[in-house]
C-alpha cells in the first residue's frame, strides 16, 4: 500500500502490533504492522483476537466488505460525520455517524457534491457531504435528484439551542474559556453539550451538559456542531470577569431581598441576564 492509504480496521492483534482490516482493492481482510500507521478514530469497540482466534481464522462471506450492492457505497471519513435532511449545509441536521460509516449510496444533487444515503438507524434515506466520505464504486447509474426534489430546509427556531457533540477519546470541560481555567470534568468521545454562549474570540463554546451540576467551557475545535450559532448569545470579555455568574433561563425571574420566597421582591430579571455570584446562603447545594 503506498503512503496515506486509507484502510478501515476491524481487528486488533493479540498484542495491539498488527491491525486486520478491510481495503476496496481486497477480497478479504488482511493484517498491517500497527507502528506503520496513524490510526484515526477509537479502538475501544473494535474486536481484539488472541493468538488462538488468529492461529485458526478462517475467512468467511461474513467477513467479506459489502462491495458487491447493486449501488456504490460511501465510507465516511470524519470521526464525527452530519447527515442532514436535504443536500446543503441550510438542512436540518437528523443525526450524526462515526467514522468508518458504511452507507448505500442511492442519489446524488446535480453537482456529485451530496450524497443521497440509506443508513440502518434511519427510517428514510438521508443525504451527507461527498467529499467527506470515500466512495466504493461507481456513481455513474445513481439517479441524480434537482433541487425541487428534494426535501426544503428547515427554519431554525430561537428555542432549539445547538448541540456540540465531542469527538477525542477525552474532551476537558473547563470553568472558563481558555487552558489557564480549572477542568470541571473530562467527557468521552460523543458527549453532546447544548451550547448556551460563544466566547468573544468563538474559540469556546459555554455548554450544558447532563450530569454536571454547573455549566463549562469547551474548545470549539473539539466538537461537531449540530444546528446553528445564529441565536446564541455572543459573551463579551466583561461578562467573562464576572465569572462565577448565574444565567437566568426563565423569560422573567423575580430577584429577592433574600434567600427564600418569604422576602420580598426587589425587581424582575430577564431571560439570559447574567448575575455574578459573590455569595450563597447556608443551605446551598
Amino acid at each position: 500500500m503506498p503512503k496515506r492509504t486509507q484502510a478501515t480496521i476491524v481487528g486488533i492483534g493479540p498484542n495491539a502490533e498488527w491491525y486486520m482490516v478491510t481495503l476496496d482493492a481486497l477480497i478479504r481482510p488482511a493484517w498491517v504492522y500497527s507502528a506503520l500507521t496513524t490510526v484515526k478514530g477509537f479502538l475501544g469497540g473494535v474486536k481484539q483476537y488472541s493468538s488462538t482466534d488468529v492461529n485458526g481464522y478462517t475467512y468467511t462471506e461474513a467477513d467479506e466488505p459489502d462491495t458487491c450492492s447493486a449501488n456504490p457505497i460511501a465510507v465516511t471519513i470524519p470521526a464525527i460525520l452530519n447527515v442532514r435532511r436535504g443536500p446543503g449545509t441550510e438542512y436540518e441536521i437528523i443525526t450524526t455517524v462515526a467514522e468508518g460509516t458504511r452507507a448505500e449510496i442511492i442519489g446524488t444533487d446535480p453537482r456529485d457534491e451530496w450524497l443521497l444515503v440509506e443508513l440502518d438507524s434511519l427510517v428514510e434515506p438521508a443525504w451527507i457531504y461527498r467529499d467527506l466520505t470515500t466512495v466504493v464504486g461507481s456513481l455513474a447509474g445513481v439517479r441524480r435528484i434537482g433541487s425541487g426534489q428534494a426535501s426544503q430546509p428547515n427554519t431554525p427556531t430561537n428555542v432549539d439551542r445547538p448541540i456540540a457533540v465531542t469527538y477525542p477519546a477525552l474532551a476537558n470541560v473547563r470553568v472558563g474559556p481558555g487552558l489557564t481555567y480549572g477542568i470541571l470534568k473530562a467527557v468521552p468521545q460523543g458527549t453532546r453539550a447544548s451550547v448556551i454562549g460563544l466566547s468573544p474570540d468563538e474559540d469556546w463554546y459555554l455548554v450544558e451538559i447532563e450530569g454536571l451540576i454547573q455549566l463549562g467551557w469547551i474548545r470549539e475545535d473539539l466538537t461537531v456542531l449540530v444546528g446553528n450559532l445564529n441565536s446564541v448569545k455572543r459573551i463579551t470579555a466583561a461578562e467573562i470577569a464576572m465569572l462565577p455568574v448565574a444565567i437566568v433561563d426563565t423569560p422573567i425571574l423575580n430577584v429577592r431581598s433574600g434567600p427564600g420566597t418569604g422576602f420580598g421582591i426587589a425587581t424582575t430579571i430577564s431571560q439570559g441576564t447574567w448575575a455574578q455570584i459573590i455569595g450563597v446562603n447556608p443551605g446551598a447545594d
